[in-house]
């Protein structure tokens, strides 16, 4: 999940081999609800405010929950 940019203007980072990547991707501006994501692994890459708190919700739903990790440069 892309928790980048803003609503009005959702950025999803270019990231090596996402393409190849089979599972789902979606941006925060189509977040609707932690229960999408039960029992899943998730990754939310993002560090503002909407990142945290989808963090938050869906780290309660999800198969593995996972640490906050942060990527400098």
């Amino acid at each position: 999940m892309s928790a980048t940019g803003t609503w009005e203007c959702p950025y999803v980072p270019d990231i090596a081999g996402r393409e190849q990547f089979a599972g789902r991707q979606l941006h925060t501006v189509h977040y609707t609800s932690p229960e999408d994501f039960r029992g899943q692994r998730v990754v939310v890459v993002g560090g503002g405010n909407s990142a945290a708190q989808i963090l938050a919700e869906v780290s309660r739903v999800a198969r593995r929950p996972g640490s906050p990790c942060a990527r400098r440069g």
